[in-house]
């Protein structure tokens, strides 16, 4: 993950509580967290892609 990446999901996934769900990409493999809310148009921070799977739910 690139460190731009890793700064974007640190701040778009705030604090990491209750409300964030963990994605891996389909299509590089790439994993990331986001909060719940944000799952309308979720993309794939390395790749672009919206070909994603929900790895781990709180």
């Amino acid at each position: 993950m690139s460190l731009v990446s890793a700064l974007k999901d640190a701040l778009a996934s705030g604090d990491g509580g209750a409300d964030a769900v963990r994605y891996r990409c389909g299509e590089c493999g790439t994993g990331f967290d986001r909060a719940r809310t944000r799952m309308v148009r979720t993309r794939c921070p390395d790749c672009g892609s919206a070909d994603l799977r929900v790895v781990e739910e709180p």
